[in-house]
């Protein structure tokens, strides 16, 4: 099934999307995180309105050992802000037998097996982060399998009978919409866009995110590298490394959805993925 870059193309596999939805529920993570943020920046505003007000008051004498305090007082602050805030899941998953399936059915990104990179590091993610989950976990060695069992008729299979086909009874399905590494004459940045759902293998409907009719989209998921310079000489090169980067930062960005993190903790902060300029999650559908 072809779909534009403009659609929201549910998959490269045949299935009536209709039957597979539940009942709504309703989504506050944005909004809570929206309000928690605008919290915390007034709250650093107002410390710092108070330092400096102090800082002016105080006799010339003490103010350069002032401002080493406010210097402080600030960075206590900025610590304050970011470290301690978790983001809770999307969704908590059940704890049953689960596969990742990715699908990448107009090639955005490329010939090189990304697409199960991205696969791949889902599982891992999954594996390391959602207690209990592991063992539960189909590894995608036998996801690869079975895609090369199927050959061309792997595409046209229904997510519900690639999932049975594994002893799976929910799939965490990824479509991926967009993917590109070059952004101009001379530099690159690479990004994509998912498109996640959770499908029940048994009951033949949508878990996540709930829907109440067959055209509502997936949780769309976004994300980029921050843009750097590059020569033609090593153009080609850069090019791959970046796809390789974003199947990995899509993939994180994906399984986060599924488990609580704090964004400010250091141990979820990974440079190689260009994290100063992270993007993640989009607002549920509504």
């Amino acid at each position: 099934m072809n779909e534009s870059k403009s659609q929201t193309p549910s998959s490269a596999h045949a299935y009536d999307d209709a039957v597979f939805y539940a009942t709504p529920q309703g989504d506050v993570t944005s909004d809570v995180m929206s309000v928690v943020s605008a919290t915390k920046a007034i709250a650093m505003s107002v410390m710092a309105a108070i330092a400096i007000r102090s800082e002016q008051a105080a006799p010339r004498r003490m103010r350069t050992h002032r401002r080493h305090g406010v210097l402080a007082l600030l960075l206590v602050g900025l610590a304050i802000g970011l470290v301690g805030c978790k983001q809770p899941a999307m969704y908590e998953l059940q704890l049953r037998p689960t596969v990742v399936l990715v699908d990448d059915p107009q090639e955005y990104m490329g010939l090189t097996g990304q697409s199960e990179a991205v696969a791949w590091r889902i599982d891992r993610d999954l594996r390391e982060r959602v207690k209990d989950i592991e063992p539960l976990m189909i590894d995608q060695s036998e996801m690869t399998a079975l895609r090369h069992k199927l050959g061309k008729d792997f595409a046209s299979t229904p997510i519900d009978k690639i999932g049975q086909a594994l002893g799976a009874q929910q799939v965490i399905h990824v479509a991926v919409l967009d993917a590109q590494a070059r952004a101009g004459a001379g530099t690159i940045q690479p990004s994509a866009t998912g498109e996640v759902k959770i499908i029940d293998v048994v009951e033949r409907k949508r878990l996540f995110p709930a829907s109440v009719t067959a055209e509502t989209p997936g949780q769309m998921v976004e994300v980029e590298m921050p843009m750097r310079a590059i020569t033609i000489e090593n153009a080609n090169a850069a090019e791959v490394q970046g796809m390789q980067l974003i199947a990995q930062k899509l993939g994180r960005e994906v399984a986060r959805l599924f488990y609580e993190f704090d964004p400010g903790d250091p141990r979820e902060f990974d440079r190689s993925l260009g994290d100063l300029n992270r993007t993640g999650p989009k607002p549920m559908p509504r």
